[in-house]
């Protein structure tokens, strides 16, 4: 699961809108813990079902889902939405250059 944490926050970090940071990183721990709901999931199906292995099986294949889900996240396409996002956001303080 950590590496899976960890991998997931370095792209959140890649495509987050530079000046906002502080807006969606506030915003990353409630999505990043909605996961705490299948601990209780898995220890219902072992209880059900009397087998270990079945509660596994469901934490085996959220962790299948949510890794194919990263597979299709388009870094580049993100940080491209970031940079016209950041361009179009009218309350945002540039730096003068």
């Amino acid at each position: 699961v950590a590496p899976f944490h960890a991998f997931s926050a370095t792209i959140f970090n890649d495509i987050c809108p530079k000046g906002r940071e502080v807006t969606f990183f506030a915003l990353y721990p409630l999505v990043s813990e909605s996961r705490a709901w299948t601990g209780p999931i898995s220890g219902i199906i072992i209880n059900q079902t009397g087998n270990t292995n079945e509660g596994f099986a469901f934490s085996l294949g959220l962790t299948g889902v949510g890794y194919a889900r990263i597979c299709f996240v388009d870094v580049r396409k993100g940080k491209e939405q970031c940079e016209r996002y950041i361009l179009d956001d009218p309350t945002l303080v540039r730096e003068k250059k």
